[in-house]
């Protein structure tokens, strides 16, 4: 590494990963906000490029993100931080079955619409706008794409470091084919990995008595981090007002005030202290506090 180069680190992801302006949002916020705080700022310049309702396979294909964001500005010894899942499971195939449906669409704010039958992956909204969905995608596909990333960024001399995404707040153990198929390519291509996903889930059993946590692990995920950790009930417990429901930029929020999706400020602020102590053994570890 060059005398007194910083390194850049850059931050790949989805919603749960992207940094929200306290305007319109809060109290939602992605975990990538908080990650950049755990650097030393002598050594290190974050870049949070993660963007709402995007996949492996966007990022893939879109030119202005893989390509522009990163390929065109890592360097040597610079590190990659990938965390990608949750889009990657809505798959439009499955999508396009039904009349209407509520899809992520790939746009710079994270967000959901109406929809009518699509098969070709467009999606005509029922004001008559039109969105490309987010591609979805299996998981054979999935560790190709993340393959991908980690030769292209390899070619580089940087570090690709690979990171499961947490669970959401709906059930519990929701992502287990895509968490495995991550840790599968981390070991293949010998990339620091942190399974936050597994960690995730084991942190919610401890809220369940051990007597019954097998039941409740095939249901709902225990409110205590439902509410601690998600957007849950914000009006009715006094987060957010009526007229800021209203508002909301959030689609779910504004409707329901209710999003078991997304991260609270709390939940990414957990989720940014467990990604950077156990990453303290990987590339990033002379770079963080």
């Amino acid at each position: 590494m060059e005398k007194n180069k910083k390194t850049s680190i850059f931050l790949i992801g989805d919603s749960l990963m992207a940094d929200y302006p306290k305007d319109g949002y809060f109290p939602q916020q992605g975990w990538g906000k908080y990650f950049s705080e755990y650097f030393h700022k002598d050594r290190a310049n974050v870049y949070n490029i993660a963007r709402g309702g995007e996949s492996t396979s966007s990022f893939r294909k879109n030119p202005e993100l893989f390509e522009e964001s990163v390929l065109k500005r890592i360097t040597k010894g610079d590190i990659a931080v990938i965390s990608l899942c949750h889009n990657d499971q809505f798959s439009t195939r499955t999508l396009a079955k039904k009349e209407k449906k509520f899809v992520y669409l790939s746009s710079e704010d994270h967000c959901a619409a109406e929809t009518e039958k699509s098969t070709d992956g467009v999606f005509r909204m029922t004001d008559g706008s039109v969105f490309v969905c987010t591609v979805g995608c299996d998981v054979k596909k999935y560790k190709e794409n993340l393959s991908f990333f980690a030769d292209r960024i390899k070619e580089k001399n940087a570090f690709a470091v690979f990171v499961t995404e947490p669970n959401t707040g709906e059930r519990m153990y929701t992502r287990d084919g895509y968490a495995k198929a991550m840790a599968d390519v981390a070991r293949e291509k010998d990339c620091d990995f942190f399974d936050l996903y597994t960690f995730h889930n084991k942190y919610m059993e401890d809220f369940f008595a051990s007597d019954c946590a097998a039941e409740h692990a095939k249901t709902e995920v225990p409110l205590f981090v439902r509410e601690q950790m998600f957007l849950y009930k914000l009006k009715e417990r006094g987060i957010i007002s009526a007229a800021a429901q209203r508002a909301h930029l959030n689609q779910n929020i504004r409707k329901t005030g209710t999003d078991l999706v997304h991260l609270s400020e709390t939940g990414a602020e957990l989720i940014a202290k467990w990604v950077a102590d156990h990453l303290k053994d990987s590339a990033l570890g002379s770079l963080l506090l």
